[in-house]
């Protein structure tokens, strides 16, 4: 008797827990895919050069297990290397729209230069040139 109820409840308590999703309207439980959506073109690109990438290294080691010919794997690895040469090509014709460019880092590396050759007096405000120990107009020392 004992037995034939434990049987019951865990047969109604697996039930339970096999149902409960179908009626939950936001389940923990299902997978989603919106998440997994690359947010731009440039992000779908990047996954696109991460992929053959990976293919390319799977491609090396079957070779170097010895499961395909030579010929079939410099073609594969040919088609696989020139897809990766115009993802990266469509990488670099994309618009920047407010992203870093070239031209923002190479001004971000002239103002870094610029304030390491030279010292800003803390007295008067002067700009003094880097070898400087005291300030040329207030006389302030600049250590």
């Amino acid at each position: 008797m004992i037995i034939t109820l434990t049987i019951i409840l865990f047969g109604m308590l697996a039930f339970f827990f096999v149902v409960l999703p179908l009626f939950m309207k936001s389940s923990s439980f299902i997978y989603d895919y919106e998440a997994q959506k690359p947010s731009s073109d440039l992000d779908a690109l990047l996954k696109r050069k991460q992929k053959i990438m990976n293919d390319i290294k799977d491609l090396d080691f079957e070779y170097q297990l010895g499961k395909m010919s030579d010929g079939d794997y410099q073609s594969l690895r040919q088609a696989s290397l020139s897809e990766v040469a115009h993802v990266m090509q469509k990488v670099d014709n994309l618009p920047s729209n407010g992203k870093i460019t070239d031209e923002s880092i190479e001004k971000l590396i002239a103002k870094k230069r610029q304030k390491r050759s030279e010292k800003k007096c803390s007295s008067c405000g002067v700009i003094n040139p880097l070898t400087s120990k005291f300030c040329s107009a207030c006389g302030h020392s600049l250590a």
